[in-house]
């Protein structure tokens, strides 16, 4: 379960206060510059592929062009209200560290392969304990039907039924005191009952608790990468699913770029953005991304929810940590049983 977390520094923590009142007040007001922003959100600024510990709102353009090509009117301001900005597109490239994970061999549990009732393609995020102590399978919400069954990747053979899902919650029930207002933020959690014979196992870390990681460690932990001149390192691991243009199952490195983005056209706040260095396929929803600690922990992030509109490799995750206060989990485990 959670662990004692070091808080927000209060430079970072007087940061996202005054940048959640300027991106609201831009996601109000729509300036023309807004037209072609995919999305908003904060962290470090990018310059030639690395991290600098120069915190700023950030920008997601499809396309990043010079500012001489576009009109004075319709670029994105270098500052907002003494706040650094920055622009991130799809062809922004992010230096990674080279990381090596674990080749734990996965069942039926992280980052297994299921399918929903409708034949929707989707991921295992973990096995969990529920708060009524029975042992449960987690995925994203977003596919799957409350009351319905999972299968396995064929359709075939039942996995379980889906207990209960939470799409959405206001950043007020996720975020108590930060200001972040009544706007809707994914949750995407399903919680899956497992059916006769079906004990979950299998996949990282082994037998032990994921550490649940809140945004405020998540944040202090991006940053301090940040003076280090590095972003920081996550990873998922891919199911390979049937007709998949994915040859075969393994891990999908990644770096934490962005926390809290917030979705231009429909208004939704995620816990994070990171940037995929591979590629995000269907079947990929529920996937669970874990961080990379230097104390070689692997606390987990958020479960993957899918690619951020035309910004090609920067995927949209969901916050964990946030979400087991409202959707009857006590403990999230690499294995049960």
């Amino acid at each position: 379960m959670a662990q004692t977390h070091k808080q927000v520094a209060p430079t970072h923590e007087r940061f996202l206060n005054d940048a959640l009142v300027v991106r609201q007040d831009l996601h109000d007001r729509k300036p023309r510059w807004m037209d072609k922003v995919v999305a908003t959100g904060f962290g470090p600024k990018l310059v030639d592929g690395y991290a600098t510990d120069e915190p700023a709102v950030h920008f997601f353009l499809k396309t990043k062009r010079p500012n001489k090509s576009v009109a004075r009117m319709l670029r994105v301001p270098k500052s907002i209200e003494g706040l650094t900005t920055d622009v991130i597109s799809s062809d922004s490239g992010v230096a990674l560290t080279a990381l090596s994970f674990p080749a734990d061999a996965v069942s039926i549990g992280y980052g297994y392969p299921i399918s929903s009732s409708d034949g929707e393609r989707g991921t295992v995020t973990c096995s969990a304990v529920a708060n009524t102590g029975e042992a449960v399978l987690v995925t994203a919400a977003h596919y799957v039907t409350e009351g319905r069954d999972v299968r396995d990747d064929s359709g075939i053979n039942t996995y379980g039924r889906v207990r209960n899902k939470t799409e959405l919650l206001s950043a007020d029930d996720l975020y108590p005191g930060l200001g972040a207002g009544n706007r809707p933020c994914r949750v995407d959690f399903a919680v899956i009952d497992p059916a006769p014979g079906i004990v979950p196992r299998g996949g990282l870390p082994g037998g032990a608790s994921f550490v649940v990681q809140p945004w405020q460690t998540t944040y202090t932990w991006m940053m301090d990468k940040a003076n280090a001149g590095q972003y920081a390192p996550a990873a998922t691991f891919g199911a390979l699913h049937h007709n998949s243009p994915r040859t075969q199952p393994g891990w999908r490195q990644g770096v934490v770029t962005t926390l809290l983005p917030q979705v231009v056209v429909d208004g939704i706040t995620y816990f994070c953005a990171i940037f995929d260095n591979g590629k995000s396929f269907r079947g990929d929803s529920g996937s669970l991304w874990i961080g990379h600690q230097d104390d070689g922990s692997y606390p987990a992030i958020g479960i993957h929810y899918g690619v951020m509109n035309t910004i090609q490799r920067h995927v949209l995750v969901s916050d964990i940590s946030a979400a087991l206060p409202h959707v009857g989990i006590q403990q999230l485990l690499g294995t049960s049983g």
